[in-house]
């Protein structure tokens, strides 16, 4: 059974301006824990975009216990995106949904990132 659904579209250029302006503190506050190329903004925009997604989906928001770095983005070796939950959040979700699966879609474009997350009670 489906328990959420979120969708998240990011513009590439907005984005782009932040990671410039921003990089450091950009990256230890939403892309701590990630498997990622820091260097590589696409990458970045697609996981921001995924963790927006993912948010949505439970309904919370980025509020606690939903916070970035709580949501892992990484990609398994054919390339899947892949949602991992960490501490507080991997717990609230089991407790709400014991049994839960979680479907990320990302796609983009030369300026958009595009994201998709079920979240779904096995």
């Amino acid at each position: 059974m489906i328990v959420g659904h979120g969708v998240d579209i990011l513009e590439k250029d907005r984005f782009n301006n932040l990671f410039n302006k921003y990089q450091n503190k950009l990256i230890a506050k939403y892309f701590l824990y990630d498997e990622i190329n820091e260097n590589n903004v696409v990458s970045l925009s697609n996981n921001f975009s995924a963790k927006e997604a993912f948010s949505k989906a439970l309904g919370l928001g980025f509020r606690y216990p939903s916070y970035p770095n709580a949501i892992m983005i990484r990609r398994n070796h054919l390339g899947k995106p892949i949602i991992t939950l960490r501490d507080e959040l991997h717990e609230y979700v089991i407790e709400k949904y014991p049994n839960y699966a979680i479907h990320l879609s990302i796609s983009d474009t030369k300026s958009l990132s595009i994201s998709s997350v079920i979240i779904e009670q096995i």
